[in-house]
């Protein structure tokens, strides 16, 4: 297939397919001040999108190897098929504007049963979607998963590559790469067998480089994590109770910190991976250093659930944007309830942008998670 290197005219990398592109015309059509914007690459998938690594791998392989600048925004959400990606298009994808984005999908649809018609009727819809924008579009080859389902994954296979040759689009060879990286005894998933390992996610930037045109191009070691200045570092967490009930505008007004909490400050001490599988937390850790709160049930006790509070000061009245990230379900500012995720949004920091209000003086959050927390405050979303 045809890769997308074309040359880098005034900061910006303009990509070309099989259909030729005129890169000049296209830079004059934009506005001076924009020539110098990053490369926006929506990475629309599943789990293994969501976990953010081999997006990151791209961005910062790119970077170091050609000074690129590469905005990598992250569509995945775990558990999803294509049909799901297809439905949630405009709103995780084309509100973004990319310039390019990639598809990575088969996993969920194996699991279940999603026959190869219906996974092409969705791939097609997809597709047509991105390319009627005038945006650039990389399918990527089903993630190796010779253990289950292979015959439904090798008919996704044909289906992605006879879009591809009909479309005139890249196709990033992933299945290729993680089968001859594991022959040559390199283990590619994590300790559940589905997901892949920081090398199986490697080989999938490695993929996703060689479909851009980037095969001389380098894979980082480990991705460029650095703590987030606007993500919300000081914490107090205590665990919940199985029997605990979640909390009302009634019950987050009593929130009060007291003997049985734990203060938390991100980034958080390196966790003690003893006994565990590394290859399948590196990831983990990525975001444990760009000031995501890991591992609750290790750093302030056992249990799944957990109630964080944080105190935001402000100089004055003025509206920001909430993110959050990780296992977060309900986020209260000051007694109100301002977000919830209902699991729709994925599980990567900066899924979703609420609006909110902070007041002059010192601000309330208060938030229900999971294992893991991420809050971001800021005057504009990540994206």
């Amino acid at each position: 297939m045809h890769g997308l290197r074309a040359p880098i005219l005034l900061g910006w990398l303009c990509l070309a397919s099989a259909v030729v592109i005129d890169c000049d015309a296209a830079l004059a059509q934009r506005q001076p001040e924009a020539a110098m914007v990053p490369l926006r690459i929506a990475f629309l998938g599943d789990s293994i999108t969501d976990g953010y690594t081999y997006p990151q791998l791209v961005r910062d392989s790119l970077a170091k190897s050609r000074k690129i600048g590469v905005l990598a925004m992250n569509a995945g959400i775990g558990g999803d098929t294509m049909a799901g990606m297809e439905a949630r298009l405009q709103r995780d994808v084309l509100d973004h504007h990319p310039d390019l984005v990639t598809i990575s999908a088969g996993a969920n649809d194996a699991g279940h049963g999603v026959t190869a018609q219906d996974y092409e009727k969705a791939m097609r819809a997809a597709v047509d979607a991105i390319l009627a924008r005038k945006v650039k579009v990389i399918l990527l080859a089903p993630v190796w998963w010779p253990h289950k389902s292979p015959n439904k994954m090798d008919q996704y296979e044909h289906v992605i590559r006879r879009i591809a040759a009909e479309k005139k689009l890249p196709v990033a060879e992933v299945t290729r790469c993680m089968s001859a990286d594991a022959a040559a005894g390199h283990p590619q998933h994590a300790q559940d067998g589905v997901h892949p390992n920081y090398t199986g996610q490697r080989r999938i930037a490695r993929a996703v480089l060689d479909a851009m045109g980037y095969s001389d191009v380098p894979v980082v070691e480990r991705v460029s994590a650095v703590l987030d200045p606007e993500v919300v570092r000081d914490w107090s967490f205590r665990t919940v109770g199985k029997s605990e009930r979640p909390l009302t505008e009634t019950t987050v007004a009593a929130v009060a910190v007291d003997a049985s909490w734990k203060a938390v400050r991100v980034p958080i001490a390196k966790t003690d991976y003893t006994g565990q599988d590394w290859e399948s937390l590196a990831w983990l850790d990525d975001f444990r250093r760009e000031g995501m709160a890991i591992q609750l049930d290790v750093n302030v006790g056992p249990a799944e659930k957990f109630i964080g509070l944080a105190k935001i000061p402000s100089d004055r009245e003025r509206s920001v944007v909430l993110q959050t990230g990780g296992d977060v379900s309900v986020v209260w500012l000051n007694g109100k309830q301002v977000c919830r995720n209902e699991w729709l949004r994925g599980w990567h920091p900066g899924r979703d942008a609420t609006p909110v209000a902070l007041r002059s003086g010192t601000n309330t959050l208060v938030v229900e998670t999971g294992r893991n927390c991420w809050i971001r405050i800021s005057a504009k979303p990540l994206w």
